[in-house]
């Protein structure tokens, strides 16, 4: 796959539901030496239930960061970010679909 698309991939952009997995996926991507950015996001897997990971401004802060590196080599970031999760209660659930506030009327 890499060998056939070699010269069309500029980068690549790894969204994990959880850490620990990445060092492989990375390990394995730089195996057929492609010499592009690799943008790796992560969340930890210990979570609770009641708590919403947002991963639609997670995906679109990877895709915006994976974009800006793509044409200038540097997101303007860190390496590791933080970004706030939701605590959801009976008194919010009703606002949130997806992943992400529900979009308004």
């Amino acid at each position: 796959m890499f060998k056939v698309g070699r010269d069309d991939i500029d980068g690549v952009l790894v969204v994990l539901p959880n850490f620990g997995d990445e060092k492989c996926v990375t390990d394995t991507l730089k195996l057929p030496s492609l010499q592009v950015p690799i943008l790796v996001q992560v969340y930890p897997e210990e979570l609770k239930a009641t708590s919403l990971q947002p991963v639609a401004e997670m995906a679109s802060q990877a895709a915006i960061q994976a974009d800006k590196w793509i044409k200038t080599g540097s997101t303007g970031k860190p390496e590791k970010q933080s970004i706030d999760m939701v605590l959801l209660t009976p008194e919010n659930a009703d606002q949130y679909e997806k992943f992400a506030p529900k979009p308004k009327e």
